[in-house]
């Protein structure tokens, strides 16, 4: 029964009745009253709790070690395509990837060198690990696709948010961004944007964050046609950590730090 589920109490046990705190059996005469629904309900509402200052709680409760994360990668090849966003997680990504230790610094994880390997071009961080600069949906076909990539990860969305406004052209250049990728067949999985931020301009940065939601959200709509690409929303994980005084800010205004880097390679893991 789920109810019993709830307070953790095996109820074949033979002690069953003497383990029942007086506490305990107020919660189980509750789920009977309001009924197992009502249990999951409450289950279900503390899932979608991500945030508690700047501490990110996965919904479902997993976090992986930087040996798991290691791990999951050492039989695939990566290929990022995308902005400087994506520069930043690529190179943070590296950087745990190839490290000898387990725990690695802030200094390490936030050196501004490493963080702009590439700029508007290409690199290619060793054998498992390459970046591509395609910061637009239109770019996405003419990336060069190594022939031993076995997972693309593409994180895009700010560029085309800042240039137009024109949804239905967001709707073309992304699906025929999705075409070319469903065509490599490998793995793809395509991450949606988080808000971006204009310094000293909230008008621009409400503006082209409305963009950036109707990019995602197209994006979202038009991935079910193309069975070969999954969908991280990470926009909507880091959502309340990305406006205001709540933003985690990394080495310049408009990207992101360490925290929300890491936190978007914990949502990749799930899905390579």
């Amino acid at each position: 029964m789920a109810c019993l589920q709830a307070i953790n109490v095996n109820r074949q046990n033979p002690i069953f009745k003497c383990l029942i705190s007086s506490q305990m059996r107020v919660v189980f005469f509750l789920c009977l009253l309001f009924g197992v629904h009502k249990s999951q309900k409450l289950r279900d509402s503390r899932r979608r709790l991500n945030w508690i200052g700047d501490t990110w709680l996965p919904p479902n409760g997993i976090l992986f070690s930087t040996l798991e994360i290691r791990n999951k990668l050492k039989d695939k090849n990566v290929l990022i395509i995308g902005d400087s966003l994506a520069r930043r997680f690529t190179a943070t990504l590296s950087t745990i990837v190839e490290s000898e230790t387990n725990d690695i610094s802030t200094g390490i994880i936030d050196e501004r060198q490493t963080l702009g390997k590439g700029g508007h071009n290409m690199a290619k961080w060793s054998e498992r690990l390459e970046f591509r600069w395609a910061p637009h949906a239109s770019d996405i076909c003419n990336v060069n696709i190594p022939s031993q990539i076995t997972t693309i990860v593409v994180a895009i969305g700010i560029h085309d948010a800042e240039s137009s406004a024109d949804v239905n052209s967001y709707k073309s250049k992304i699906d025929g961004a999705m075409a070319c990728l469903q065509a490599t067949n490998v793995t793809v999985v395509w991450r949606t944007a988080p808000n971006m931020y204009a310094k000293g301009n909230p008008k621009r940065t409400q503006e082209v964050n409305t963009n950036v939601q109707h990019f995602n959200q197209i994006a979202l709509t038009l991935v079910t046609k193309y069975p070969r690409i999954k969908t991280i929303d990470f926009a909507k994980t880091v959502n309340f950590k990305s406006l205001g005084n709540e933003r985690l800010k990394g080495d310049s205004n408009e990207h992101y730090g360490n925290i929300v880097r890491l936190v978007e390679i914990q949502t990749l893991m799930f899905h390579i």
